[in-house]
C-alpha cells in the first residue's frame, strides 16, 4: 500500500493540483489489487460472484472495476481471455510478458482493460467503460489509474 501512496503522490505532482485532490489510493481487501480511484466515484456493494470492487461515476454513465484472478493455466490463455470479448472492436492492444492492455469500442462506449501478473501467482486487473463522447475527459484518468496498477520491482506488489 505504501507503494501505491508514493505512486499516487508522484502522479499528482505530474498531473497538477486538480488531479491530486481527485484521486485516492485504493486496495481491494478481497483481491489485494491496488490502484487509485476518483474520489467522487461511488463504490458499489460487493458482488459474491467475483473477487473485486466496482466504482461508478457521479453521473452513473461510467464505471471502473478493480479485481484479481488466480494464475491458473497458461499466461497466454489468460491474456487471450482478457483480450477478446464478443461484441467489442479492439483499437489498441499491447501484450508484454506478464501484462497486457486492451482498449476499443463496444457500441457507443469505450472499454479499457489492463491485467498485470503479480508475483507469478495472481492477475490484478482494472477495467473501465465509459461513453465514447467522454473520451477526451476520461483519457487522462484512465492513464493515471492504469499507471498505478503495476507490480513491484521484482514482479510482486
Amino acid at each position: 500500500m505504501r507503494a501505491i501512496l508514493a505512486l499516487s503522490a508522484f502522479i499528482a505532482i505530474l498531473a497538477g493540483p486538480a488531479a491530486a485532490k481527485d484521486l485516492r489510493p485504493y486496495q481491494d481487501e478481497r483481491s489485494g489489487a491496488a490502484t487509485v480511484v476518483p474520489t467522487d466515484w461511488r463504490e458499489l456493494p460487493p458482488d459474491a460472484r467475483w473477487q473485486g470492487t466496482r466504482f461508478v461515476s457521479p453521473d452513473g454513465a461510467s464505471w471502473l472495476a478493480i479485481y484479481a484472478a488466480p494464475k491458473t493455466g497458461s499466461i497466454e490463455a489468460h491474456m487471450d481471455a482478457t483480450t477478446h470479448v464478443d461484441g467489442e472492436r479492439i483499437t489498441y492492444l499491447v501484450r508484454r510478458p506478464g501484462w497486457l492492455v486492451v482498449s476499443g469500442h463496444r457500441g457507443d462506449r469505450i472499454f479499457y482493460r489492463k491485467a498485470v501478473l503479480v508475483c507469478g501467482t495472481a492477475w490484478h486487473h482494472i477495467a473501465f467503460e465509459y461513453p465514447e463522447r467522454m473520451q477526451g475527459t476520461y483519457d487522462p484518468l484512465v492513464s493515471m489509474v492504469s499507471r498505478s496498477l503495476e507490480p513491484g520491482p521484482n514482479g510482486c506488489g
